[in-house]
């Protein structure tokens, strides 16, 4: 299992999954476990630190968008001086645009159309488990994102 550790000042891990860009994680111990695709990861915060664990780094590096300096577009925002947009870049710098797979984020935001997140959630769940390939992670079973061509076979 590899790590990547970045700083939690522009990467909080809740505030991040729990703002409804994305339906594929729950908690686990300290932090969350998250899926996307056929990839897992364990992402938590301790101290000043956001912590990945995960058998694909690189995958949630990108998928978690920790190439962009979040930092330099919050002082962007702040620096014109309009203090709705100060507020809410104070109040959300610890939230980052995730880059999900398109396939896997078209069909769960039409599955999110009049529907409220636990539900959501547990929609995509089934058909993962239906459709999708069975995986293990942190010694839990865990199920792929199906392919539109599987999804579209059904």
């Amino acid at each position: 299992m590899e790590k990547i550790i970045y700083d939690n000042e522009y990467f909080n891990p809740k505030d991040v999954l729990e703002c409804g860009q994305i339906f594929r994680f729950y908690p686990y111990e300290k932090g969350y476990k998250v899926f996307s695709k056929q990839f897992a990861c364990y992402v938590y915060s301790s101290g000043d630190k956001t912590i990945i664990e995960s058998e694909n780094c690189p995958y949630f590096y990108n998928f978690f968008d920790l190439d962009r300096d979040y930092a330099a577009i919050n002082s962007k925002v702040t620096d014109l001086n309009v203090p709705l947009l100060t507020h809410a870049a104070k109040q959300g710098k610890g939230i980052r645009i995730l880059n999900q797979d398109a396939e896997e984020t078209i069909f769960s935001f039409i599955i999110s159309q009049n529907n409220n997140i636990p539900r959501i959630k547990k929609i995509i769940e089934g058909i993962c488990r239906e459709l999708g390939e069975e995986k293990i992670f942190l010694g839990e079973k865990y199920y792929s994102f199906p392919s539109a061509f599987k999804l579209a076979q059904k």
